[in-house]
C-alpha cells in the first residue's frame, strides 16, 4: 500500500479541525463542573431532625411505662441531628408537647446543640407522683414537637416529631422479641415472655427496662440504659438462681397466672 501524501492545505485543514474538537471538549468539561459542583447548605437553611433509637435505626415512636419506674424519676433518651453545615455558635432548641401532655408529670432540660456539633441526645424526664392512676386501662400519647425557631426549619416530616406511647400497667416491653442494632432482643436471655417472668424479674433486680447492647465491650456502650450481653447473661443467672430458691421454699412452683404455666429462666 502507497503512503498518502498531504498537502499543506490538507495539513492545515487537519490542524484547525482538532482545534476546534480541543476547544469543543473544553466548553463541554468546564460546563460539566459547573453542574457538578458541591453543594453547599447556607445556615440559614438549617433544619433539625428528631428521632428515637441509634444513629444508623431510627424509630418513629417508643414506649414509657409508669409502672416499671423504681424511682420517682425516669427518663426517655431521644436523639437531635443538624441537616446542613455545623454551626459557628452554640444553639438552643425547645420542644412543645402536645396529645396527653396534661396527664404526665414530666421534665425538659435546656437543650443545647454545641458549635461545631451536628448530632446529639437528650432526656426527656417523667415523674411518678404517689398513687398515679393514668394509663392503667388505656394508653396514652405525648408528642413533642419542634418549637417553631428562626434558626431551624422543620426536617424530614417523618423525623420532626418525638412520640411516646404511655402506659401504666404490667406488659411485655418493646424489646422483648426483637430489638434493632446495635442491641439484642431480651428473649435471647430470658426466654419466652410471660407476665409473671417479668413481674419475678423486676422484683429480683430491682430494674424494669434495659438494653441489651450486643458488644461485650461496655466502654463502646454509650446508652444508659443499656448493659452488656456479660451482664445480661449475669442477670439470668441471678434470675434462675432466685427462682430456684422460690421454688424449694413453696409446695408449688412458681407459674404464670394468664397461662398456667411454670415460669422458668
Amino acid at each position: 500500500m502507497k503512503q498518502q501524501v498531504l498537502t499543506d492545505n490538507q495539513i492545515d485543514n487537519c490542524l484547525m479541525k482538532r482545534l476546534h474538537y480541543i476547544f469543543f471538549s473544553l466548553i463541554v468539561l468546564l460546563t460539566g463542573c459547573e453542574k457538578n459542583e458541591p453543594i453547599v447548605f447556607k445556615k440559614e437553611d438549617a433544619a433539625l431532625q428528631l428521632w428515637f433509637g441509634t444513629t444508623n435505626q431510627v424509630l418513629d415512636s417508643v414506649s414509657f411505662n409508669f409502672s416499671y419506674m423504681t424511682s420517682d424519676t425516669d427518663s426517655v433518651v431521644f436523639n437531635a441531628r443538624i441537616l446542613g453545615k455545623p454551626l459557628d455558635h452554640d444553639i438552643e432548641f425547645e420542644l412543645s408537647p402536645e396529645g396527653d401532655a396534661d396527664l404526665v408529670y414530666f421534665a425538659l432540660p435546656k437543650f443545647i446543640i454545641k458549635a461545631g456539633e451536628v448530632e446529639v441526645k437528650y432526656p426527656i424526664y417523667f415523674e411518678k407522683p404517689d398513687n398515679y392512676q393514668e394509663f392503667k386501662t388505656a394508653e396514652g400519647v405525648i408528642l413533642f414537637k419542634l418549637k417553631p425557631s428562626p434558626m431551624f426549619k422543620e426536617g424530614n416530616k417523618e423525623m420532626s416529631a418525638l412520640k411516646i406511647s404511655l402506659k401504666n400497667s404490667l406488659a411485655k416491653p418493646d424489646n422483648w422479641d426483637s430489638a434493632l442494632f446495635p442491641y439484642s432482643s431480651l428473649n435471647t436471655y430470658f426466654g419466652a415472655y410471660s407476665n409473671r417472668k417479668f413481674e419475678f424479674m423486676i422484683e429480683t433486680l430491682g430494674v424494669s427496662y434495659f438494653n441489651v447492647f450486643l458488644s461485650t465491650n461496655a466502654a463502646q456502650n454509650t446508652d444508659p440504659k443499656a448493659i452488656s450481653s456479660i451482664f445480661a447473661n449475669y442477670y439470668a443467672s441471678i434470675c434462675r438462681t432466685t427462682l430456684a430458691e422460690y421454688n424449694a421454699t413453696h409446695t408449688n412452683p412458681m407459674i404464670d397466672e394468664d397461662t398456667q404455666i411454670p415460669v422458668t429462666f
